[in-house]
This record gives C-alpha cells, structure tokens and sequence, in this order.
C-alpha cells in the first residue's frame, strides 16, 4: 500500500504523542494532588521518608494511598513525562522517588498552591455559606477558620476534614509522616467557638 500524504501520518504521530505525554502527566499529577478519601493509617505514616542522596538527589517514600494502585509501568512513565530519575513501587505499596532537590521543592510548590486554592474556595461556597476566612500557617499545620456564626455546624465543620487530607498530603511529600494538625474556628465576634486537632 503506498502511503499518499505523509503530512497525515506526522500529524497523527504529533497527536498520539501529546496525548501519551498529557496522560502519563496528569497520573502523575493525580498522585500528587488528589486528596485520598480517608486518613494515613498509623502503618502509611511510618512509611514517609525522605533521605539525601549524593550530589543533589534525594529519595523520597510515599505511602500507597498516593501511588493509586499504579503499576511499575505506570509510574516509569509518570517518571519520564516529568523528568525523575526513577519511581519505584515498593513490595509494601509505597512508592520510592529518586528526584532532584529543585524537583521535590517543585512537587511542595504545586501542593501547597493546591492547598490555598482549596482555602480559598472555601468561603462562601455553597455548602459552607457561614465560613467568612480561611487562614493557616506557613507549614499547613494549623488553621483559623472565621465564620459569621455563634454555633458551628456540622456542615461547617466538614471543611477540617478537606484542609487535614490536604495538610498529611503535603507533609507526607515533605516526607514527615507525623506532622500535627489542628484548626480552631471562630464566631462572628471573634471568639472561638469550636476546635479540632
């Protein structure tokens, strides 16, 4: 079969390959940035780590709950669409990325970006009408919640549970497995009215 237009069949390859690249990306992203559905159990929280390598490379564990049942094929490709030496997937689940310094100070960046963006989204979105301020520290361990309310509800109280999956993501890539976490909320007078940690 002779091939008539060779600019068709460059164009499809152009096409299979951005797709290929987005897809291996955004799985990777996925398992960075999706909040889990539950907590680290005690056993996930052990397994953080973050070791110096030699020269500029570090090596980073992460537990199951962020490798989303991915194959090694799976995380080779995720490796190579973003420029990591490897991610290896651990007889236990986890994953161990061997990543440069600037790339793990990268991968924080997109987290915490991701965390603010979730604090800000917050205040006056539908399910939490009441929630006025979404505050927290430079580490995200702990919160200010401000609302214009004199009782929380259990709505509101919801939002903890999205800023603590978000806050052990982030330090569970910081490679502290145990970070604390706590969120104070405040009424419409200023005074606190309900804690949580």
């Amino acid at each position: 079969m002779k091939v008539k237009n060779n600019k068709n069949i460059w164009i499809f390859l152009a096409v299979a390959f951005v797709i290929y690249f987005f897809t291996a990306f955004y799985y990777n992203y996925q398992a960075e940035s999706t909040m889990a559905s539950a907590d680290l159990s005690d056993e996930e929280r052990s397994m953080c780590d973050l070791n110096e390598l030699d020269g500029d490379r570090l090596s980073l564990t992460v537990p199951p709950t962020y490798v989303n049942d991915a194959s090694q094929a799976d995380l080779d490709a995720a490796a190579k669409a973003n420029g990591y030496e490897s991610i290896t997937l651990n007889e236990n689940g986890s994953a161990t990325y061997v990543i440069t310094k600037a790339q793990h100070l990268e991968m924080l960046d997109k987290l915490s970006q991701g965390i603010r963006e979730k604090m800000a989204s917050i205040p006056g979105n539908g399910s939490y009408k009441n929630i006025t301020s979404v505050d927290s520290d430079d580490d995200f361990t702990e919160f200010e919640i401000h609302t214009k309310v004199d009782k929380l509800s259990d709505k509101e109280s919801m939002s903890a549970i999205n800023l603590k999956l978000l806050s052990t993501m982030y330090h569970a890539f910081k490679g502290e497995g145990n970070a604390p976490f706590a969120v104070v909320y405040y009424g419409k007078d200023g005074s606190v009215i309900a804690k949580t940690d």
